[in-house]
Order: C-alpha cells, then structure tokens, then sequence
C-alpha cells in the first residue's frame, strides 16, 4: 500500500521540481537582466580603444595644437596636448556607447521584459500550489528528507524489483546509492574544474599575446 501511493506520488512531486526550476530560472534572468543595466566597459576594451585613440588622436591634436598656435615639432608642449586628447578619445566614446546602451537597455526590461517574467513566476507558483494542496494528504506518508522524485522512483522500482521490502529497507540502500551518485558527481566537478582553469590559461595567454602584439606595433610606428 506505502509503495502504491509513493508510484502516484512520483508524477506530481516531479513536475512540482520542474515548476520549482522554472521559477527559478525565471528569477535568475530577472537578476541577469537588471545587472546587465549596470553593464560597463572591460578593461581590455579600454585597452583597444587606447591603442586606436593614438592613432586617432593625431588629427584632434593636430588641430588643437594649430588652433592655439603651438608648433607641432615643439614635442613638449605638443605631448600636453595630444595625450588628454587620447585619453579622451579612449574614455568618453565608450562611456556615451555604453550609457546609450544602458538606457535603451533599461526601458525595454522595465517595459516589457522584466513585467513578463513576473507574470510567467506567479503563474508558475499558482501551479505548483495546487499540486502541493493536492497532494497534501499523500505527501505526509513519505519521510521528509525523501520527498523529491528521485527517492520516490528509486523506492517504488527497488520494491517493484523485490531488492527491498519495506520502507526502511529502501532508504537504506537508497542512500547508499546516492553516496555513490555524490562520489561520481564530486569527481566530475573536480574534471570540469581542472578543464576550466586550463581553458581560462589559455584565453589569458591570448590576450597577453593580443597586447603584446600591440605595443610591439605601436613602439615600431613610433
């Protein structure tokens, strides 16, 4: 009888998971979103844009210097000039790029984005609430630590299958066997996480490669 109930248990308690997952997911792309708003230039952006700023900046410079009548081979006076103007052309173009983007950005979220996936959570909730009101009476036969879907699964084909036959018989190997699953999963958290810094290694090697490359072009033109 525990075990029957349990089998009817399996298909609501598993799609209350996957509402609980939707709700959630909805939740981070709200975050993802707002914190997109605040989004600013990278370091290696400002970098590029500082590289073509000095190139960039000979014209303005030049124009600057012969406006207030300063001769462009008086290098002193000249450099006071021209490097506010790289560093201008480096920072401002991005800040009014990205504060452009910001804003558009902002105004679809708030409108539009944001208010629908609000919608769409609250939606999912009244779902799930209904399941858990319906269920409610089941629920209660299943120990509190074992409530999830794989645990009820585990327990109706263990008993289906004649490895156990009671309850404290299927939490016994059940755990067991989750001991098992965590040992696996830790191992490959530990493989993905070596992959990880070995990926990170090699995309740092490529942007102290890109920089490189480009002092090197810059010392050669100047």
């Amino acid at each position: 009888m525990l075990f029957t109930i349990y089998k009817k248990l399996i298909s609501p308690v598993r799609k209350i998971e996957q509402l609980t997952i939707a709700i959630e997911n909805k939740e981070f792309e709200i975050e993802a979103k707002k914190a997109y708003e605040d989004d600013k230039p990278s370091f290696l952006e400002y970098i590029g844009r500082f590289f073509i700023s000095i190139f960039v900046g000979f014209i303005p410079g030049f124009i600057i210097c012969w406006i207030l009548g300063i001769d462009e081979y008086d290098t002193e006076h000249a450099s006071l000039i021209y490097w506010p103007v790289v560093i201008f052309l480096t920072i401002v173009p991005l800040k009014i790029k990205y504060r452009i983007s910001s804003g558009k950005t902002r105004s679809r979220y708030n409108n539009h984005d944001i208010p629908m996936l609000e919608n769409e959570i609250k939606d999912y909730e009244d779902q799930r609430n209904e399941i858990v009101l319906a269920i409610k009476d089941y629920i209660c036969y299943c120990p509190p630590a074992y409530r999830y879907c794989s645990a009820l699964s585990y327990f109706v084909d263990s008993y289906l299958n004649t490895r156990v036959s009671n309850l404290q018989e299927a939490v016994r190997t059940f755990d067991e066997h989750k001991r098992s699953q965590d040992m696996m999963n830790a191992m490959r958290c530990i493989y993905s996480v070596l992959e990880d810094i070995k990926a990170e290694q090699i995309r740092t090697n490529e942007q102290l490669a890109f920089l490189q490359a480009s002092v090197w072009e810059a010392n050669f033109l100047f």
